[in-house]
Parts: C-alpha cells; structure tokens; sequence
C-alpha cells in the first residue's frame, strides 16, 4: 500500500513538473519582449475567500492587448491605472506577465524537491 501511495505521489510530481515546463517552454526558448502596461481593473474571484488578479492593457507592434495576471491576491492590487513592465515571449503577447523568476524557481524546485524526496524514500533513505 505504501508503494502505491509513493507512487501515485511521483506521478504527481513529475505530471506537475511536465504541466509547467510545458506552459513554459515558450518562454524559454523564445526571445523576451518587454512592455509598460497599465493596470485597468481586476478580475474578482469568490471561492472561500474574495482573490484579485489584475487585468493589464498594452500596446506594441502588433496591437492593443489586455491580459490578466496568473497570481491572484487577496486585495486589489496594484490599483487600477498604475504602470507595470511585462514581459513576454516574442509572438506571443497573449502570454505577457509581471516578471517573477524567483516565484517560479521556487514552484519548479519544490515540485523536483518532493519527486525526489520521494525517490529517496522509495530506496530507503529516509524511515
């Protein structure tokens, strides 16, 4: 049974892992574009708790876009009308977001932290 748990476990992980790299690829191997953007409201979401995500607008060379930030807060945050610099892969304008390498470092290096705690239990490192 608990060779069924660990499993089910890294299988987890390592789907997580895939999901993100996937989502991210694009951003690693393409050039970065750097835009001012202008926050111009927030998209309002009630589950337990009421979370903000703001919805930026840009312009560059191939039109008007407006797109919404992945991390939601628990305020409205940054008001409306502040200017915010977004970064997103060449081509892709769709996929611009507030620069957060570190956030990201940290989701990618806990999801392989637990695959191979994981792992290390799998082979009796750890009790």
């Amino acid at each position: 049974m608990e060779t069924a748990i660990l499993l089910t476990g890294l299988f987890l992980c390592l789907v997580t892992l895939w999901l993100l790299g996937r989502r991210d690829w694009v951003r690693l191997t393409r050039p970065r574009r750097r835009v001012t953007a202008s926050v111009t409201g927030h998209r309002v979401t009630r589950d337990d708790a009421t979370s903000y995500s703001a919805i930026y607008a840009f312009t560059d060379e191939s039109g008007r876009h407006e797109v919404t930030d992945a991390v939601y807060e628990a305020t409205p945050r940054p008001p409306v009308g502040t200017v915010c610099e977004l970064v997103y892969p060449a081509g892709h304008p769709e996929l611009a977001r507030p620069p957060r390498p570190l956030l990201w470092l940290f989701v990618y290096v806990f999801c392989a932290g637990c695959a191979v705690a994981i792992i290390a239990r799998m082979l009796g490192y750890f009790a």
